[in-house]
């Protein structure tokens, strides 16, 4: 068969799924009401997968929303964000409203749609850099109140704009949001950032200590075309994004909340680059005060395996793994110490020591919960890790031998 051909027979197939998946949503959708819509009927629904905030470039004391609405009628004639080869339709539309709070900008949408937007299946909230800066309380307070929104939505800032980031097509999936959302999950096998949701945020912003952190998404360029990435963390004081976590950064972090799930530490053994998976991890948290002094105690657990190695030498001897471990171990610390020291550059408890604290010095914290912000920049860390290197996969010695 020709390569037009096949590509043809691809494009009838992924057709059929998708006539399958618009097929699910209408049986799904009666049933979703029946639940939680009350007596709102099928076609009167305006299904919004990912909202975006930014500022408004007209009046910048405005919150400017972006609904990515999805179209019912063309889900089944896209195969991508940019449609199949027999139709250009998209199956979604991104419409922007602005007004003074989000409570308006969300019913000034009747004036441009025919029926009030259901964001129930919201997937994501795409928040801006101005806005992130600004402060987002004022903006999140209404779908944190709203009935339909699930705690589960992740939340997600934009290094640039979100009606950018809500822009770019996903090669994918059928909706931008949906390709946010699933490289947003997808971290955890890296360990550099974390999928964050409303939950979380609540939970964070009603500690009186604790700050917020969420995952930050970037655009990339590659020649025409663009891709979508999500790096670091953002770090917020009260509501207002202060400043940011690279990568290593971020890894530090999660080390410290025990957040880590999985991930590649490379080391350099020798003249031999190594990496080594992260199978798991433990962290182990604590807080005691010694003569006046917060001391906070961090211990980490971690199993991994070697994963690939360059050169000739079998490092999966006793020797060789005992290396390994040290290495990786003085990797773990290094994360853990950037992580630490950007913290305290910030003046942000992103990593929850006064919580902590709370619970093995109640009587001692209320003489502190008042200077936290002063106090926790003197903390003083002690950190205990342990590595260990279990295995170096279906083969014992390196494909290509010294010989």
């Amino acid at each position: 068969m020709s390569p037009e051909g096949r590509k043809a027979k691809k494009m009838r197939k992924m057709g059929k799924k998708l006539k399958i998946v618009a097929l699910l949503l209408l049986i799904c959708l009666p049933m979703l009401m029946q639940a939680g819509c009350g007596a709102r009927e099928l076609n009167e629904l305006v299904i919004v997968m990912g909202i975006g905030m930014d500022t408004d470039t007209e009046n910048p004391d405005n919150i400017k929303l972006v609904a990515q609405i999805v179209l019912p009628n063309n889900i089944g004639q896209s195969s991508s964000a940019g449609g199949s080869s027999g139709s250009s339709e998209k199956a979604y539309c991104n419409v922007e409203s602005a007004a003074e709070n989000t409570f308006e900008a969300i019913r000034e949408y009747t004036h441009k749609v025919c029926n009030k937007l259901y964001i129930a299946h919201n997937q994501v909230f795409v928040i801006g850099r101005e806005v992130a800066e600004r402060g987002i309380a004022d903006y999140l307070d209404f779908f944190i109140r709203a009935k339909e929104t699930r705690p589960t939505t992740t939340i997600v800032i934009a290094d640039t704009t979100a009606a950018e980031i809500l822009d770019v097509e996903a090669k994918m999936n059928l909706l931008p949001a949906i390709n946010v959302n699933k490289l947003i999950e997808a971290q955890a096998e890296n360990s550099q950032s974390r999928e964050i949701n409303v939950q979380d945020y609540v939970s964070t912003m009603q500690s009186e200590t604790t700050s917020f952190v969420a995952p930050m998404i970037h655009i990339l360029q590659e020649g025409e075309n663009q891709f979508l990435s999500i790096k670091g963390m953002a770090v917020f004081k009260e509501d207002k994004m202060t400043g940011e976590l690279d990568e290593d950064e971020t890894r530090g972090f999660l080390w410290i909340k025990g957040w880590i799930e999985s991930g590649v530490i490379n080391i350099t053994a020798g003249d031999q680059q190594v990496a080594t998976e992260i199978v798991s991890a433990k962290t182990e948290l604590s807080a005691e005060i010694k003569d006046g002094e917060i001391i906070m105690n961090i211990k980490i657990t971690e199993d991994g395996v070697i994963a690939t190695q360059t050169g000739t030498v079998n490092l999966a001897t006793l020797m060789g793994i005992g290396e390994i471990e040290a290495l990786v171990k003085e990797e773990i610390l290094n994360e853990l110490t950037l992580a630490l020291k950007k913290a305290k550059e910030l003046n942000a408890d992103i990593f929850g020591f006064g919580e902590v604290l709370h619970q093995h010095y109640s009587k001692e914290w209320e003489g502190i919960r008042e200077d936290w912000d002063t106090v926790f920049s003197k903390v003083k860390v002690n950190i205990e890790i342990e590595t260990n290197i279990s295995g170096a996969g279906i083969i014992t010695e390196p494909a290509l031998s010294e010989e």
